[in-house]
């Protein structure tokens, strides 16, 4: 990734020996660290190249599974088995490099003088692994032909994954100290009357995370009825889900960074149901509830001795001030659900086919409905606040509100041939499907609109 937007020139033989003699200043072309694995190792010359990376990832998995079926009852009580041994090796390797904020060897020196030195970026070379089991059991029980119950324990996980860091890289959440009689202020810290801030950074951003652990427990009903014209199924699952994988955004270094959050608790219910009511008339729906509840409240933690003595936080303790403001806890709140997480679903279709020979009309309606839900953890800055509108970070919470849409058709069909005409959200419901502050800009992803369609179709 080349990110071009120099607004100071590169350096070239005679714009440097103007620089040099005192006039307008220009910037060493930057490139991949020496040494680094990289696509591309050259100096990005000529492109206005500010900030960039080379990287690349990769991971080999090696797993041998195994599962067993044993009738206690044959067709009618089955235990299952099976389990899954897993190693994970990941890797990510190559450099970053920049323009700002680092290396007198930028200004006004020849192309590649600062890279030469390994002073404005730096190169990583990273590797983790995993290993473990992921296993799963079952009880299946056949009441009857048409009815069967069940139990499921299954794991489940998300692989790690590393950051774009140094090894030790002290950037994120600064402290700005005030003092009175201060060096030339880090362009990060803002003057306060005749006061500036001394940069103190409090946080070490992690090379890599861990992966997510997921554990469900499910109680389920499979059945038909009234001589197959009905079909239920349901199912009632609990999940733990720990150690869940999380971006956070540092809002005084625009940096990203994922971490290793909360865990949570997922209750639900689930529900499908088909039935042929009369000879054309089929009804179908299905339905979720579910809550989620977050059940630890992890902080960002202090570097302490690592970063310099105008630290407020000592070490080992939640950070709570950056940059002389409240700082809330990134990681969201006990209690509080996950995002993008509606606590009821549900749709509902019905439809009615004629017999009319040797036309074969039809016609359907149904509905969906979407519960509200929130884009961010609890703790994250309300976008709808005043401080925070116009967005001053990308990582604002928004609430998204329920939204529900219905749908209509009607056609008909002889031989091979059919013709349709359908309608989708019919009331023209904007939604919106997700609201955002990426690129510090309120941003809303609507439904589609209302749809009209006719549909003429021939199978062969």
């Amino acid at each position: 990734m080349n990110w071009n937007y120099l607004g100071i020139p590169q350096c070239d033989p005679s714009n440097l020996a103007k620089a040099q003699a005192g006039g307008p200043d220009c910037l060493s072309a930057v490139g991949p660290a020496p040494g680094s694995w990289a696509s591309d190792p050259s100096l990005r010359e000529n492109m206005n190249n500010a900030f960039g990376q080379d990287v690349q990832r990769g991971y080999k998995q090696y797993a041998v599974f195994a599962s067993v079926d044993f009738d206690v009852l044959p067709k009618v009580f089955t235990v299952t088995a099976g389990t899954r041994r897993y190693h994970y090796d990941e890797f990510e390797e190559g450099s970053v490099w920049l323009t700002a904020g680092g290396s007198p060897l930028v200004l006004n020196h020849p192309n590649g003088a600062c890279t030469a030195a390994k002073e404005c970026g730096y190169a990583f070379n990273l590797a983790k692994s995993e290993s473990g089991f992921r296993s799963r059991a079952s009880l299946t029980w056949h009441i009857t032909p048409d009815v069967m119950t069940y139990y499921t324990f299954s794991q489940g996980f998300r692989p790690g994954g590393f950051n774009l860091t140094s090894p030790v890289q002290l950037e994120a959440l600064p402290y700005c100290t005030p003092v009175t009689d201060p060096p030339p202020p880090d362009p990060r810290c803002r003057p306060g009357g005749s006061l500036f801030g001394l940069i103190t950074n409090q946080y070490v951003k992690p090379a890599g995370f861990q992966s997510d652990n997921l554990i469900n427990n499910e109680l389920g009903l499979k059945s038909e009825f009234l001589n197959h014209r009905v079909l239920v199924n349901a199912s009632a699952y609990r999940m733990k889900w720990n150690d869940v994988q999380l971006l956070l955004y540092d809002p005084l270094n625009s940096i990203n960074v994922i971490v290793n959050g909360a865990n949570y608790t997922i209750s639900g219910v689930e529900l499908q149901l088909a039935a042929r009511a009369t000879e054309g008339l089929t009804v179908q729906g299905a339905s979720s509830w579910n809550s989620s509840n977050q059940t630890t409240a992890p902080c960002l933690r202090s570097a302490g001795a690592l970063s310099s003595p105008y630290n407020p936080t000592p070490a080992g303790q939640c950070i709570t001030v950056v940059q002389q403001h409240a700082y809330s806890d990134p990681f969201g709140a006990l209690g509080s659900p996950l995002p993008f997480s509606p606590p009821l679903l549900f749709n509902v279709r019905a439809r009615y086919d004629w017999a009319a020979v040797p036309y074969r009309p039809f016609a359907s309606v149904g509905a969906s409905h979407f519960g509200s839900m929130h884009n961010e953890p609890a703790n994250f800055p309300d976008g709808n606040s005043p401080e925070h509108n116009p967005p001053n970070s990308p990582a604002l919470r928004y609430t998204i509100p329920a939204y529900t849409t219905y749908d209509a058709a009607i056609g008909v069909s002889q031989d091979n041939w059919t013709v349709k005409l359908t309608g989708s959200n019919l009331t023209n419901v904007y939604g919106p499907t997700n609201v955002s502050s990426a690129q510090f800009i309120r941003s809303e992803i609507p439904l589609r609109p209302r749809v009209l369609m006719a549909n003429f179709a021939y199978w062969f």
